[in-house]
């Protein structure tokens, strides 16, 4: 029989039917045990008419399928799907990679779910083809959930550094600001603290260009969290690009609004990961992000509760780095209530760090504080 279907004579193939010739061949292995498959490899649809008229299992007329797929030909798939295959049986992803949106809309209205096993995102993922991205964009209004998927997608084009891919997925409509589950074929139920974006994973990157391809607009939230994953880089470059996207208002949060990544800058200074001493070159590149921050309008308002918090990290910094923070927090203006730059210096500890680092500088500090008590306004040169 498999000779007559590979030699393609369809009417001696007809007479062995109607004289109840056996279909399948267990002993030759899963492939070549069904004349339907081999029918399928051959792309003779009278031929797969003819065998259709004979009994098949669910399970030979579902594979049969796959191979139609596989041959790119909407005509036998039509003939299989009339005939009863499954179209769930078929995983969506590798519908995408025939590149052919025909076939990927003609599975979709069949009921292929392309949410299954995250199909759509992986098919996005490994075939990287304009074809879906404009199966996408025509999609995406009727199925909302597709969007899902492609914010996965873009995820994961963003771990990779793809950037011209994640700049096409944006295009298209992928969201990445979406939270996603954190691996491609991972679900969807992950909890409340669970998941990531895809912005978090490009500004964690420290990619200045795959995060300028994401067009990003983040919420009051994940503001602060860029933000602090620019003060972690210590990158001016992403800071810059950072600062473009955040809306000034969103520069501070809470009551009363502070910044997240400057209470960073102050609890902390770049150490090298060799030698446990402060790294120089980070330290100038986090003093000039300090500084971009403070100008851009950031300010740091400290809880009262966290202060003390905050002094045992500050002390653990060089006294030179923590001068620079100091006479910056004080010099840019509205950066901070002077009162509460006063008060963290208000220890005797602190107090000893600030004058080896800059005795002029302790000096300004205590006129500052003996005026205040005085109620008189300190006439220092900052």
């Amino acid at each position: 029989m498999i000779a007559l279907i590979t030699q393609g004579k369809l009417f001696e193939l007809r007479n062995r039917l109607a004289e109840g010739q056996r279909m399948r061949c267990p002993e030759l292995g899963i492939d070549a045990a069904c004349c339907l498959f081999h029918a399928c490899e051959t792309g003779f649809h009278s031929l797969i008419e003819v065998l259709l008229t004979a009994e098949w299992d669910q399970a030979d007329k579902d594979h049969a399928l796959e191979k139609a797929l596989q041959a790119k030909r909407l005509d036998i798939v039509e003939l299989l799907l009339a005939n009863g295959a499954d179209p769930k049986a078929v995983d969506f992803a590798d519908v995408c990679a025939t590149v052919n949106v025909e076939l990927m809309e003609r599975f979709l209205q069949a009921g292929c779910d392309p949410e299954a096993n995250n199909a759509f995102a992986r098919g996005l993922d490994r075939t990287k083809a304009r074809p879906l991205l404009r199966f996408l964009r025509s999609h995406i209004s009727a199925i909302p959930n597709l969007r899902n998927q492609a914010s996965l997608a873009l995820a994961c084009a963003s771990e990779e550094k793809k950037t011209r891919w994640a700049a096409m997925l944006v295009w298209a409509g992928a969201d990445p600001h979406m939270k996603v589950p954190d691996q491609l074929h991972s679900g969807w139920d992950f909890p409340e603290y669970g998941g990531r974006t895809a912005a978090e994973i490009a500004c964690g990157s420290g990619d200045v260009e795959l995060v300028k391809v994401l067009r990003l607009t983040p919420s009051a939230e994940e503001a602060q969290w860029l933000f602090s994953a620019a003060a972690i880089r210590s990158s001016p470059d992403l800071l810059g690009e950072i600062l473009r996207t955040v809306p000034g208002n969103l520069i501070n949060s809470g009551d009363p609004p502070s910044n997240d990544a400057v209470e960073r800058f102050v609890r902390y200074e770049p150490y090298s990961p060799w030698g446990g001493t402060p790294d120089s070159e980070r330290t100038d590149r986090s003093i000039r992000c300090l500084e971009m921050l403070l100008e851009a309008g950031a300010r740091w308002a400290p809880k009262p509760d966290d202060v003390t918090r905050l002094r045992r990290d500050f002390l653990r910094v060089s006294p030179r780095y923590a001068v620079r923070v100091l006479r910056m927090l004080l010099y840019v203006p509205n950066a901070v209530d002077r009162n509460t730059v006063l008060d963290f210096c208000d220890h005797p500890r602190i107090r000893r760090l600030v004058d080896d680092g800059d005795s002029r500088l302790a000096r300004e500090i205590q006129a500052m504080m003996e005026e205040r008590r005085r109620g008189t306004s300190p006439n220092v040169d900052i």
